[in-house]
Order: structure tokens, then C-alpha cells, then sequence
């Protein structure tokens, strides 16, 4: 057996061995140590070391040769050297200090690694209205990517939201966001980080889409303005209709006026009325009384009766006859020629 070296005795080194050596942040880890041709048939503890340090511990059978070693939900963190190294006897993991048979190099890759962010040239905040800000995003040290990407995903950040993608130059250590023509609800906190393992060329196809969709915004009325004008040019519009249907009602109905609850007249009802009436022939005016109509007693005024107001329309009105037990109340009809004169003797 190989004896560790600043080891007791009973420390001695293992091989190692792993399916990969680059992991992405939040994977899980899986490593072997064999101790094949390095111990007798005998139970001991194999230990995983990180950069010399033991990390775990594992019991090994005396029928066994291999362990596995699991290390669930990585972080950059767990990225380092690694060996292992066995023992007869149990040690704290952290108490071993050794290097195996051979050693690996694991590196876990970052989800997401802050960066530095500042505005480009001499500008500075704040920055005037309607002028082009150009951020920078840049890291100090050189980047660790899955694959050794030239270029990774890089957000910048507004109020923890992402508000710009772009690709980050590994080379150069930095990339650039733009916004066009600032207003003031552009104003807001920003920051930059960056994604190691999303890899992706300056040109690569995949970032557009299956078709290209263009936009043009047109200027046109405030919302308010719209509605008040299409309000507008409907009343202008019931007007004409009206004025084109009937004149007479359409000027009445915008003319204010004062309603005699009293009288309700239906005008077309009344015309036809005056229609049947100047066809027909069958009634009479106060000068021309009907055969066999005898007055009995004094003779009453059909003149007499007062209305509130005159309608433009025909009326039937009711005749007040006299009674003498043989002849009823009969109506007549007063035209408007008839009520001309009833006004001019009330004058």
C-alpha cells in the first residue's frame, strides 16, 4: 500500500475517477474511489478529498473495491481539486489532509454571476430626456462557461426583473445594453449578471424566430378627443335625419316650449280625421245645422266654450244642444277655418 505523506500509518492513497469533470449549479456530483490493488480484504473508510481536505467518508466492505460519492446540488463552491484516500480506522472528514493515487479537476459552472455595471464614456446619471444611455456589464476575472463558450447570456436588470438580454464577450470580459431615446419612466434601478452556462454565438441562428413581425405605430386623436367628436358628429347626424323627416316635428322638439298638460293630441290621428271628414262630407259647421234640429228655449252660443289652447290640427269638439227630451246631444266638427273665427269673436 502507498502511504500518504504528513499521514499516520494507516492513511494510505486511492484512485479517483469521474463520468465528467464540469458540472452546471444545482446538479448533483458523482465521483468513485477505487481501492483496487491498494488494500488487503479488510473494511475500511474511504475519504473524498477537496484540495487535500476530506469531504466525506464512506465504510467499504472487505468484498468491496469502489465507492461511490454523491454530492447533491452543487455550487461553485464545490468546484476544486479532487483525490481520495483510505484508512482502517474512522477520522473526522475534516481532520484528513491528504492526496490520493491520482488527482480530477472539478468545475461547476454558476446559474448566474453577478457583475459590474456602468454607464458608457463620460456619461453619468441621471441623463437627459430623449438621449441614447449605453450601459456596460463587465467581470474583473476571467470566466468560467460550460464548453468554453466565446459568448454567454448576460440580463440586464431593472427592480429585479429582467429588462435587457445580450450576448457577454468572454474574451473582452464585458458587454453592452442600449436604450434609445430615455423619458422618464425609464428611470429605475439597474444592475447586470451573467450566465455562465447558457452559451450561444454572436450570430446564432436560434435566437430569431419562425417569422418576422413588424409594428408601426401611427399617431392619432387622444382616446377623449375621438369619443367627444364621434358624440358630436352622431347628434349632427340625428339632426339632418329628423330635419329630412318631418320638419315641423324635428323644429317643435328643438324649439323649447311650454306643454299644456290638458290637451293630448295625436296629429297624424287628427289628420286622418280631417281626411274622412273633408271626404265624407257628413258634418256641419255652426251655420249649417243638420234637417229636423229644433232649438227649444234660448239658443246657446257654440262660441261659448273656451279652450286652453287652439291646436294646429283639427279638432272634433262636442256640441252642446239643447234638450227637450226628444233631441240628444249631437257632435259636430269645427275646422280650422271654423276656429279662426271662434278666435277673431273672442277678440
Amino acid at each position: 500500500m502507498t502511504e500518504v505523506k504528513g499521514q499516520p500509518s494507516d492513511v494510505f492513497a486511492a484512485r479517483i475517477l469521474a463520468p465528467q469533470n464540469v458540472f452546471s449549479e444545482g446538479s448533483n456530483l458523482y465521483v468513485f474511489c477505487s481501492t483496487f490493488g491498494f488494500k488487503k480484504h479488510t473494511t475500511v473508510f474511504v475519504y473524498l478529498c477537496n484540495n487535500g481536505t476530506g469531504v466525506k467518508k464512506q465504510l467499504q466492505k472487505s468484498d468491496e473495491n469502489d465507492s461511490t460519492f454523491i454530492i447533491s446540488d452543487v455550487t461553485p463552491k464545490n468546484s476544486g481539486e479532487y483525490s481520495c484516500v483510505f484508512s482502517e480506522k474512522e477520522y473526522i472528514p475534516s481532520k484528513v489532509n491528504a492526496t490520493g493515487k491520482n488527482k480530477i479537476q472539478i468545475l461547476v459552472i454558476a446559474s448566474f454571476h453577478p457583475a459590474d455595471l456602468s454607464l458608457s464614456g463620460e456619461g453619468s446619471a441621471p441623463v437627459q430626456q430623449g438621449a441614447r444611455t449605453e450601459f456596460v456589464c463587465s467581470l474583473p476575472n476571467v470566466l468560467q462557461t460550460w464548453g468554453n463558450c466565446s459568448y454567454v447570456q448576460s440580463y440586464l436588470m431593472r427592480e429585479k426583473a429582467i429588462y435587457q438580454v445580450q450576448g457577454f464577450d468572454v474574451m473582452q470580459k464585458e458587454a453592452r445594453f442600449v436604450i434609445q431615446d430615455v423619458v422618464e419612466r425609464d428611470s429605475g434601478q439597474f444592475s447586470c449578471v451573467v450566465r455562465p452556462s447558457q452559451c450561444f454565438r454572436e450570430d446564432e441562428e436560434r435566437l430569431a424566430g419562425n417569422n418576422i413581425l413588424v409594428l408601426q405605430v401611427k399617431e392619432g386623436f387622444p382616446y377623449g378627443l375621438t369619443v367627444l367628436l364621434t358624440v358630436v358628429a352622431a347628434v349632427i347626424l340625428c339632426i339632418c335625419v329628423c330635419a329630412m323627416w318631418r320638419k315641423d316635428i324635428c323644429i317643435s322638439w328643438m324649439t323649447p316650449h311650454k306643454v299644456t298638460p290638458s290637451i293630448t293630441i295625436d296629429f297624424q290621428r287628427e289628420a286622418d280625421r280631417e281626411e274622412q271628414a273633408s271626404g265624407a262630407q257628413d258634418t256641419f259647421s255652426v251655420d249649417s245645422q243638420p234637417s229636423g234640429y229644433q232649438n227649444v228655449g234660448n239658443e246657446i252660443d257654440p262660441y261659448s266654450y273656451v279652450y286652453e289652447s287652439v291646436p294646429e290640427y283639427d279638432e272634433v269638439l262636442p256640441a252642446a244642444g239643447p234638450s227637450n227630451g226628444n233631441i240628444t246631444e249631437q257632435p259636430y266638427a269645427i275646422s280650422k277655418k271654423s276656429r279662426q273665427d271662434v278666435m277673431s269673436r273672442r277678440e
